[in-house]
């Protein structure tokens, strides 16, 4: 057995979609906010031949989070891009060597995978947990999906109904939101109800 070790100076480095050349250069890539893409770093001769992977610091251009990428310097990086719409390109850079992704790195929304009622049309952190009114008072309740790593992706349209019989909802059709009009004091939910999904909001108290 011949093992050839290359021991020559790294002249250039390369952005990879696998590790140990393996891959290919990363071109321009399209992925969703519940993606994780990897990105390796690859080293070369003057002579275009592979030397190893190298440890470099990583970093983005245009929209793209860099913060998203992690570690922030290794021979990989992972982007876990979070919101959808941005677009640039992944930088690397080894010593005075840099490499650029040979295109953008476009992030689009992803599946919904779950929903939730809410106080507020976006944002996670507005999921509806309890409230208490009289019953001359409105609210206003939304429907918001998110993918697997809990992103907003859309409003997602859904039957609601009121549990415990303490009011009524409008629009009766299906909607990403709904007006909850209570008239009788006691407690209740709402519920959103639609194809593959279902959520309740938190427990109404009305007086």
């Amino acid at each position: 057995v011949i093992t050839v070790t290359n021991t020559a100076s790294i002249a250039s480095v390369r952005i990879n979609s696998l590790p140990n050349n393996a891959g290919v250069a990363t071109g321009a890539i399209a992925i969703t906010t519940d993606q994780d893409t990897t990105f390796y770093l690859g080293a070369y001769d003057a002579f275009n031949n592979y030397i190893g992977d190298v440890v470099g610091t990583w970093t983005t251009t245009g929209t793209l989070d860099s913060t998203k990428l992690s570690p922030r310097a290794g021979s990989a990086s992972v982007l876990n891009g979070k919101v959808a719409g941005q677009t640039g390109r992944v930088i690397a850079r080894y010593n005075a060597l840099t490499d650029t992704t040979d295109g953008n790195v476009s992030l689009s929304a992803g599946q919904v995978n779950f929903v939730q009622v809410q106080s507020r049309r976006t944002g996670i952190t507005n999921t509806f947990t309890s409230q208490s009114l009289t019953s001359d008072q409105l609210d206003t309740l939304y429907a918001a999906g998110y993918d697997a790593d809990s992103n907003y992706v859309r409003g997602v349209l859904t039957t609601w109904s009121v549990l415990g019989g303490i009011g009524g909802v409008s629009p009766l059709t299906a909607s990403d939101s709904v007006i909850f009009n209570p008239n009788r004091t006691g407690q209740g939910q709402i519920k959103a109800d639609t194809t593959g999904f279902s959520a309740t909001s938190g427990l109404y108290t009305i007086a």
